[in-house]
């Protein structure tokens, strides 16, 4: 499966203002100091409560196509599918997916022009809603079937018809729909196996699996951290690590791409089984944790380039 190129642009709310380059090399903030509403990567204080998704859009416009975006959970090029095993990891170890989802938002493509253009995603009911959507790989059979029947690999929405070179995308929920009351959203911010608690907000990634050799279960929790305020007391919510990755995909084609979530490289630095330790992986986005310094260097935290998203052709 041939990779294409790729870059990654890690921006700092309230402490970065960052601006995208045509050309999709990735760009760092600089200023630390600058208060600002710009979505946030992992450093820097953010305001929650300041994002604004994609709204609705007429459908029916003439003057707007359709495009579906595939993507793809992927392990060695191929499905990452709950119930099957895999060999992974810095030790070889066997393990078995038992769950596999993330949110994404602000999904824009980069047009003829150079110009980056909003992709409007319309609310379908159960996968998308205010310009977020649930990616959930999990099958409705297996070792995922008690959590979730159902799954969703694409992400559908109307942008004018023109040649687009470049996908860009936040990983997670805006701050401003992280931290409500999940019970009374809908669909698919109402799904409670991603949500964490009403202070730290939803999970943009749950990945979950377990070593078949010695039993050693593993978990990937990404979502905000550090957080401060009380919502329901009519306080902002702010994150020291708001989390919210974004990922620029370049030489991207709406009709043959697909986006890979690399479960491969996520999990290569890491020892999955090790012996004499109850667990193996355990990152919940906490910056002190042993495991989790390789996962944000993966995410593309920082000045590290991602390696979590890569484009491939379509079969």
């Amino acid at each position: 499966m041939k990779r294409l190129l790729f870059s990654s642009i890690a921006t700092l709310t309230l402490f970065a203002n960052c601006a995208a380059d045509p050309a999709q090399t990735v760009s760092e903030a600089n200023d630390n100091s600058e208060q600002d509403t710009t979505e946030n990567s992992g450093d820097g204080n953010e305001n929650e409560s300041n994002s604004e998704p994609n709204g609705d859009v007429n459908s029916t416009s003439p003057s707007l196509k359709r495009y579906e975006i595939e993507f793809r959970s992927t392990f060695e090029g191929q499905d990452f599918e709950c119930g099957e095993n895999y060999v992974a990891g810095s030790d070889n170890a066997e393990i078995t997916p038992t769950m596999n989802a993330f949110y994404i938002h602000d999904v824009e493509m980069q047009n003829s022009q150079g110009e980056w253009v909003a992709l409007h995603l319309p609310d379908d009911g159960v996968w998308q809603k205010s310009g977020i959507v649930l990616l959930d790989f999990d099958t409705t059979t297996g070792a995922c079937s008690a959590i979730t029947t159902e799954r969703n690999s694409k992400v559908v929405g109307f942008a004018p018809d023109d040649t687009y070179t470049s996908l860009r995308y936040k990983l997670g929920v805006p701050g401003e729909f992280n931290n409500l009351d999940f019970s009374l959203q809908e669909a698919p911010l109402n799904v409670s196996y991603m949500f964490w608690g009403w202070m730290s907000g939803y999970r943009y990634i749950r990945l979950e699996f377990g070593a078949t050799e010695r039993g050693n279960p593993s978990l990937l929790h990404i979502g905000s951290t550090a957080c401060q305020g009380n919502p329901f007391e009519g306080q902002n919510m702010t994150c020291d690590y708001p989390n919210r990755f974004e990922y620029v995909l370049n030489d991207f084609d709406p009709e043959e791409s697909v986006v890979n979530f690399d479960v491969e490289a996520l999990l290569a630095p890491h020892e999955l089984a090790p012996p004499n330790i109850q667990g193996g992986l355990i990152c919940e986005a906490g910056r002190l944790e042993p495991d989790c310094p390789m996962v944000f260097e993966t995410l593309g935290d920082g000045d590290a380039e991602q390696t979590l998203f890569y484009l491939s052709t379509r079969e």
